[in-house]
């Protein structure tokens, strides 16, 4: 192979690569509700095993887990609670939040450790943790200006604050899978505005999905009807029905090859898992399942 055509194929390797769903794993995390909390919950394809996942019950979806994987962290009235993901060893203490903050703001991991926001009614505070002396100290304050404008401003204080956190959100995994994620990768029917395109799947060539995006003030959400289709299909196979009665029904998804995660929108409610190469079904999620995201398989 000559050497331009060397470069090019490595280059095409290249960005394919970075083009490939980020975050896909091999579980899924899901929270199954109950009468005053959720379950977490981790469903592995590979084995067709679902089982409880090492948080056990959480009062809310306020999970987060590390950069790497290694620990996920959850929000517990006054306490930041963590158990190992990946990581293995004594069960690690949970972190006692300070009593003068309150409920936070805000809360997330940068390469310091853990940080929470306390706002109040004219100024928000950045406290972080000192893990090696299991203390808190007051890292900033910015005092907001007259009311008019207080939203806005602490709005911006946040981004900049958190702009450097080094964690994954579960909220940050349901974003991804949502409609506005995805426009990047639809290919539209006629011009954009039409509403209607294809979107490819990178774990199998010739098949993906055929999308409709209904656009509001909230953003683009891709809705139902959902068809799978691959090569030569003039249709394909309908995956997700428009809802009874008025409205539109926002569907979300993300895959991890060889399946395809789908659920309603933002939230992931009523979540299944497909084939991508046919669309068969390898399972409906118990009622009440929501949250559901591709997670590494913990240890």
């Amino acid at each position: 192979m000559e050497a331009g055509h060397l470069r090019r194929a490595l280059l095409t390797a290249l960005l394919a690569a970075l083009a490939a769903p980020a975050g896909a794993g091999e579980c899924v995390f899901y929270l199954k509700a109950s009468t005053a909390s959720f379950e977490a919950r981790l469903y592995d394809p590979r084995s067709e095993k679902d089982r409880k996942a090492p948080l056990g019950r959480v009062p809310s979806p306020e999970i987060l887990w590390d950069h790497s994987w290694e620990k996920v962290y959850w929000l517990d009235g006054g306490l930041i609670r963590r158990a190992w993901w990946l990581g293995k060893g004594k069960a690690p203490w949970p972190v006692p939040l300070p009593e003068e903050l309150g409920a936070p703001a805000a809360w997330w991991l940068d390469w310091r450790g853990l940080k929470v926001v306390k706002r109040a009614a004219d100024k928000l505070e950045l406290w972080e943790h000192v893990a090696a002396k299991k203390t808190w100290r007051l890292g900033e304050r910015e005092r907001l200006l007259e009311p008019a404008t207080r939203a806005r401003q602490a709005a911006g204080v946040l981004y900049d604050w958190n702009s450097r956190r080094r964690d994954k959100p579960l909220a940050e995994l349901l974003a991804a899978m949502q409609g506005n994620a995805h426009l990047h990768s639809i290919r539209w029917v006629g011009t954009r505005e039409s509403g209607v395109g294809r979107i490819a799947f990178y774990g199998v060539d010739g098949c993906g999905l055929r999308v409709q995006v209904h656009r509001d003030e909230a953003g683009a959400h891709i809705v139902a009807p959902l068809f799978h289709i691959c090569d030569k299909q003039e249709k394909g196979t309908l995956i997700y029905g428009e809802p009874d009665g008025a409205g539109f029904a926002p569907v979300a998804f993300g895959e991890a090859a060889p399946w395809l995660l789908l659920g309603m929108a933002p939230k992931m409610e009523g979540p299944r898992l497909l084939r991508l190469e046919d669309a068969r079904e390898e399972k409906s999620f118990p009622p009440g399942s929501s949250h559901a995201a591709w997670v590494p398989c913990p240890r």
